[in-house]
């Protein structure tokens, strides 16, 4: 579990997805709050791609869970 923190500018609303390396959706949400947590802790050991995207940008983050 683990929480990104935005600064600067305005917080819209964002769409958060995860996805795993075969591009299969584990979870998505929406957020307007400049804190966006986010918990791996029900996913697998495995490397995951944490999808952010507003009407202004997206951004991929990786992420490695390990047991």
């Amino acid at each position: 579990h683990f929480i990104l923190q935005q600064t600067g500018g305005s917080f819209g609303e964002n769409e958060i997805s995860v996805t795993d390396m075969l591009g299969k959706t584990i979870f998505r949400f929406r957020n307007n709050a400049a804190t966006l947590p986010i918990d791996l802790s029900a996913a697998q050991p495995g490397m995951y791609f944490i999808h952010i995207r507003n009407n202004e940008s997206h951004l991929v983050l990786k992420a490695i869970k390990s047991h």
